[in-house]
């Protein structure tokens, strides 16, 4: 079954009691490098082949919930299997909150956690994939949910604290695998053939900006060097990748042994604007490549607005794709989240109204926006023809 996901540069069982994160300090053995992948906010995250898992809310007044929006029947629903629930309150099975990643049959909720005296720490819940019933919950350390992890496809892995830890799926185990690993929290950029890629800077020269690629043993190989602010990281593709001179609006194209070429010069006649700094109005849009092209988002002479241009990996030539989105006041361009054998997965958004209570007792009225996701295909997509196939939502 066709399905490839486009990294982003995204129950009844009784719960077990929380306790302080353990952590094991034996050495762990090295990153099985076969099935490395960057969990990236958003769907591809918690995707599979029937569809992907999301923590939505459903009512003004209840908790998010743990729904899942299946491919075949088009349309989103509550995990939850308890007769006549109204899924509006805790008691509800599928009550979740957090940041969700699907690792092998295993769901993880990641969410902050700081009613217990051992201070800040992320409540990590494990649930299962096939119908998403809690299967326990745990204290690990403070982070988890405000970095984007990496997995091998049993254990995932972050710098939290500047120290590299694995967190097994399993079990909910850390381990410490390097103190001092970077200076600070950081997430990597994805995964560069069969290693992590990481954006450093450079230890005596902190205008110097370096990509390092991790080894087996968990230690940092310089891989590209440039100036701070000269290029604009555009995106993560299997063994390449691609970014963009700031100066020049030439896009080059790397792989892990550290060797580059231009893949084209196109973008330097398509609004090139100009700000205070440098030319920098490339920007990143979650490192995707659609269907043999590389998606480019640009910046509008108003600064507000962006069009996102296709660039012919084979041939260099660019094009504008004219389908946007309008969200937060303007318009974007329209987000891809995966190759499926239904078409691109791509999302949409409505303006809603929503009902809050004000400071001052009273209730308030406001407009926002709800997120929907559908389907295209590669030709609609590059040819703006808005067929957009929808899934149904229950979220507000």
């Amino acid at each position: 079954m066709k399905l490839r996901q486009i990294a982003v540069l995204t129950a009844l069982t009784l719960l077990t009691g929380c306790a302080a994160p353990a952590q094991a300090t034996d050495p762990a053995p090295a990153v099985p490098q076969s099935e490395l992948r960057l969990l990236a906010p958003g769907p591809g995250s918690a995707l599979n082949e029937q569809g992907f898992f999301a923590v939505d809310t459903l009512s003004e007044e209840g908790p998010s919930m743990l729904t899942f929006y299946d491919f075949e029947e088009m349309g989103q629903r509550v995990l939850c299997d308890v007769p006549d629930c109204t899924h509006d309150s805790d008691a509800c099975p599928a009550a979740c909150s957090g940041t969700i990643y699907l690792v092998g049959d295993t769901l993880l909720a990641m969410t902050a956690d700081t009613s217990t005296p051992y201070g800040h720490y992320t409540r990590l819940e494990r649930r299962s994939a096939q119908d998403g019933r809690l299967l326990d919950q745990r204290l690990v350390l403070d982070g988890w949910q405000s970095v984007t992890p990496y997995t091998d496809g049993s254990a995932l892995y972050a710098c939290l604290n500047g120290d590299l830890v694995r967190l097994d799926v399993s079990t909910g185990l850390e381990t410490v695998l390097k103190r001092r690993f970077l200076t600070e929290s950081r997430s990597p950029l994805g995964i560069l053939g069969d290693r992590v890629l990481w954006d450093t800077t450079e230890t005596d020269d902190p205008s110097t900006r370096v990509l390092s690629l991790m080894q087996d043993d968990y230690s940092l190989q310089p891989l590209f060097r440039f100036a701070q602010g000269s290029v604009k990281l555009l995106c993560l593709e299997q063994d390449t990748l691609y970014w963009a001179d700031t100066k020049t609006g030439i896009v080059y194209a790397g792989n892990s042994s550290g060797e580059s070429q231009p893949v084209t010069d196109a973008l330097t006649s398509y609004r090139w604007v100009r700000t205070e700094d440098d030319w920098s109005s490339v920007q990143s849009w979650g490192g995707q490549v659609v269907d043999g092209k590389l998606l480019v988002d640009v910046t509008e002479p108003d600064l507000l607005s962006s069009t996102c241009y296709a660039v012919d990996l084979s041939s260099g030539e660019i094009s504008p794709c004219p389908l946007t989105d309008y969200w937060n006041g303007y318009s974007h361009p329209v987000a891809v989240w995966a190759e499926t054998e239904h078409g691109l997965l791509v999302s949409q958004h409505e303006r809603v109204m929503r009902t809050t209570m004000g400071q001052d007792g009273g209730f308030v009225t406001y407009e926002s926006d709800r997120t929907l996701y559908g389907f295209l295909t590669p030709e609609d997509f590059f040819a703006g023809r808005p067929e957009y196939r929808m899934m149904t939502s229950l979220s507000i």
